[in-house]
């Protein structure tokens, strides 16, 4: 079984470029910022400007996920939400936005 810990392990290898190209770390990024599911955490760039969200997010009968490396200006975390669809997107948003609160300076 997958956890939210290998979920973000894995996209932070992928980010620093551990695990595949440059080139295909580009086309992997190119394709998680043109995701079109953006209710969840990408919700935490809504009113930035300098804000940039690679996410990947699923959602099917039992399951809801979101995992995102969220970019704002010269800084970078990752965050990965896992529910058995008992959390909304709009939940989700705001973890997303408790999480880049907290990181603040």
């Amino acid at each position: 079984a997958t956890t939210p810990r290998d979920v973000g392990e894995f996209l932070y290898q992928i980010q620093k470029g551990q695990l595949i190209s440059d080139k295909a770390r580009r086309i992997v990024f190119d394709g998680l910022y043109a995701h079109t599911q953006r209710e969840g955490i990408p919700k935490v760039c809504e009113q930035q400007t300098d804000c940039l969200v690679a996410n990947i997010a699923h959602e099917n009968k039992s399951l809801r996920h979101d995992a995102a490396v969220v970019t704002i200006g010269q800084h970078q975390y990752v965050v990965v939400i896992m529910t058995n669809n008992d959390a909304s997107w709009s939940q989700m948003a705001d973890v997303s936005k408790a999480v880049y609160e907290t990181l603040q300076p």
